[in-house]
């Protein structure tokens, strides 16, 4: 929302649980500011799934018996799942994030960016794994260098990749 990607509009004509919060929310709250209409519907749709997903797992746990942890283990499928109509309204909002966020030009460029960056630094330490800092480099005997190399990029913050990519790109043009 807050980066113009999407609108409040159009997200509630194409997801039924969250047009439903908002206007649940809006009726609560009239004349507030869209803004927190919409982290407020949020917040709410958060708490009906999160409620569904107990209340489901709690459901499915008394109709199969289960009186400890290994009943559960034991059992053959998932117990822990929303509930049909949830999961329905789960899934369409899901595809909606995917079909107009995910996949949009705007993050395409962002997405390639993101790929380059992750891909010349793990190229770089897989190379020149020496430059990895001490507490990962020990561990590559146990753990394998690409596992711990994709480790190491895994744990990173966005600003911190980012610095580490610039002093890598430094580093490669000397």
């Amino acid at each position: 929302m807050e980066s113009g990607l999407l609108e409040i509009g159009h997200i509630r004509e194409n997801v039924d649980i969250l047009s439903r919060c908002y206007a649940k929310v809006e009726k609560e709250h009239a004349g507030i500011d869209e803004k927190f209409l919409f982290n407020e519907a949020l917040q709410l749709m958060q708490n009906i799934l999160t409620d569904d997903l107990i209340s489901n797992t709690r459901r499915n746990t008394l109709a199969i018996g289960a009186q400890s942890l290994a009943d559960i283990r034991a059992h053959g499928s998932r117990l822990s799942v929303f509930s049909p109509q949830v999961e329905a309204e789960r899934l369409q909002e899901k595809q909606y994030l995917y079909d107009t966020l995910y996949t949009c030009d705007a993050l395409s460029l962002e997405h390639d960016k993101a790929e380059e960056v992750v891909a010349a630094l793990f190229q770089y330490w897989i190379n020149d794994p020496e430059e990895l800092p001490h507490g990962y480099f020990v561990e590559i005997e146990t753990e394998g260098l690409a596992r711990v190399v994709a480790d190491y990029i895994a744990g990173m913050t966005d600003s911190f990749i980012l610095l580490q990519y610039a002093q890598i790109k430094r580093a490669i043009r000397r």
